[in-house]
């Protein structure tokens, strides 16, 4: 008898799990996928509500933390009641401000750990405080974006006296994460409109409004890679977990999509850097074919899933170790080669090639070539490919990065690096970047840590740094 007890306790513990999981997965959904605030907190409410339904809860509550003179406060953000019960005194809206010994709870949260407990075993203030909105039980779960305390989840059972499984906590804390970045992000789309309304009706010359697009964009991004950042960990940790092969395999696309988007949110802030005079690019040593290896074996998978065809020349003649900026040289031939897989139909070809085409004093100049067989575009659209937001018509945005910031990024990312990029097309004949860049040989890096030498900028007619 006890052990069927004990079994179809262990099948509901299970369950309840499998139940949150499929919670986290919805929430991070709604995180990428909505794009309304309406439909935000309709998302949210729904979330919520499941949360109560799985918890056997009556009540679910989010509540925002923020400082007023030095006292840290609460506003009860969103809540979540069960329409089976009455709820005769609801716990208050608006701003709180705990008293007394609830004190307490704020050093707990700042550790991040959480408060759970039946409230007639709590002290006098807290029963007191609690029990006068039907609480009868609770558990608290802080959330932690970086090392502030962005506010908490609230979990009540107005009805019965009961413990929580703890085992619960770290499903629901990443839950309360997901909750917590997806209202961070709609109200920054609230506060994006207000700001694009401002801009429509006072910024007169394009000068200014292109600065203030560009300030704008450099805080929006900052922004947007706190919750980018909450999500990819998330999704890592939960890859370790024993989880079903089709939970991972959603747990995979959340990390892969977030991945995604931190790469253009580092776009728009390298290109807000380039704008404002502040960008400078990295000077260190680093393994040139295993770069490209890597950005090859990427692009054939992806390839071979679109049923293309790809195929590469690597000059071997490129010494192994050079010294210059990696990651944006990476980020050059990733974005174009994204665009050529991505607008090669099925059955089409892509081609990459990179080559050195000159070695002058430990200075080298490679030339990279990517061709494809897509739809090729118009002279006049080649005139404005690399023009910053000049992608307006709706064909030519879905081609290239519809933001309109990829290849003038990249165009400006190449003439730092102390080259230059075109483009070969024709309608319905595909297309041919090239571009070029200048590294240097590791022997030589030593000697322009600070920069390039006047002799050497003279000679090469370029700074590199």
């Amino acid at each position: 008898m006890e052990s069927t007890i004990n079994n179809k306790m262990q099948i509901k513990h299970e369950l309840r799990h499998e139940q949150l999981l499929a919670t986290i997965g919805q929430a991070a959904s709604m995180l990428l996928g909505v794009s309304t605030v309406d439909e935000a907190t309709k998302e949210l409410m729904s979330i919520m509500e499941k949360i109560g339904n799985i918890m056997d809860a009556h009540q679910v509550h989010i509540w925002r933390v923020f400082d007023e003179q030095g006292v840290q406060k609460y506003t009860h953000a969103y809540n979540w009641i069960d329409a089976s019960i009455e709820i005769e005194k609801p716990l208050p809206t608006g701003i709180v401000s705990p008293a007394g010994s609830i004190d307490e709870w704020e050093r707990s949260f700042a550790s991040d750990e959480h408060i759970a407990g039946k409230v007639l075993e709590m002290p006098e203030l807290e029963r007191d405080y609690l029990s006068s909105f039907g609480v009868k039980s609770f558990l608290i779960i802080p959330i932690l974006l970086g090392d502030n305390l962005w506010g908490t989840v609230q979990i009540d059972d107005c009805v019965a006296e009961r413990d929580f499984d703890l085992c619960d906590i770290p499903y629901l804390r990443s839950i309360g994460y997901i909750m917590a970045n997806a209202i961070n992000r709609y109200q920054l789309i609230i506060d994006l409109n207000d700001t694009a309304s401002w801009l429509e009706d006072m910024l007169e010359e394009a000068q200014i409004a292109n600065r203030i697009k560009s300030d704008f964009m450099s805080r929006m991004s900052h922004e947007m890679k706190t919750p980018m950042n909450a999500i990819i960990g998330i999704s890592q940790v939960l890859k370790m977990y024993n989880l079903p092969d089709e939970v991972i395999k959603y747990i995979s696309e959340i990390e892969s999509n977030s991945k995604h988007l931190m790469s253009l949110i580092s776009g728009v802030l390298d290109f807000s850097d380039i704008n404002e005079g502040k960008f400078r690019l990295s000077n260190s040593e680093f393994d040139f074919h295993m770069m490209i290896e890597k950005i090859i074996n990427a692009f054939k998978e992806k390839a071979e899933v679109n049923r293309q065809t790809f195929t590469s020349n690597v000059d071997s003649s490129v010494p192994k170790m050079v010294v210059g900026d990696e990651i944006h040289l990476e980020r050059v031939i990733t974005s174009i080669l994204s665009n050529a897989i991505k607008f090669t139909p099925d059955g089409g070809e892509i081609y990459f090639e990179s080559l050195m085409i000159g070695n002058h004093k430990g200075v080298i100049t490679l030339q990279f070539k990517i061709s494809d067989t897509g739809r090729g575009m118009s002279k006049q659209e080649q005139e404005r490919l690399f023009d910053m937001f000049e992608q307006a018509d709706g064909g030519l945005s879905r081609r290239f990065e519809g933001v309109g910031l990829g290849l003038p990024l990249s165009k400006r990312l190449v003439e730092k690096m102390g080259g230059d990029i075109e483009v070969k097309s024709q309608v319905g004949k595909g297309a041919t970047f090239m571009f070029t860049c200048k590294l240097r040989e590791p022997a030589q890096s030593d000697c322009f840590k600070n920069g390039a030498p006047d002799s050497v900028v003279k000679e090469s007619g370029f700074t590199i740094w």
